[in-house]
């Protein structure tokens, strides 16, 4: 479950540190279903909360946005998981996308394409 995953970073003091191997990154957005999911809070509930419409969160859920440093601390205030966690999330995830589509770029190089 991505509770542990998220767990285990902090407990080893912060992503990318102290970890021999690293855990599968997910999108901050599918954390933030799960969690979601974990304290029985809707969408909806959250967006009220959050003073945003419905639509914004499904389109952070689904990966279409980002979460800003804004988001961030709107999510900290709404459901109390520090903005910090938020952006790590978010940076871990921009830079393993960048990386993979180099890598790709690099591969497709190497064969001529």
């Amino acid at each position: 479950m991505v509770f542990r995953w998220i767990r285990q970073y902090l407990l080893k003091g912060g992503f990318g540190m102290g970890l021999k191997t690293k855990p599968e990154l997910i999108n901050p957005g599918l954390f933030l279903k799960e969690y979601l999911e974990g304290i029985e809070m809707t969408q909806k509930e959250l967006g009220v909360l959050m003073g945003l419409p419905q639509s914004n969160i499904s389109r952070i859920i689904s990966g279409t946005r980002r979460i800003t440093v804004r988001l961030a601390y709107q999510l900290e205030d709404a459901i109390g998981v520090p903005a910090k966690t938020w952006l790590w999330l978010q940076l871990e995830w921009d830079l393993e996308v960048i990386n993979a589509k180099e890598s790709l770029t690099n591969n497709r190089k190497q064969r001529g394409e």
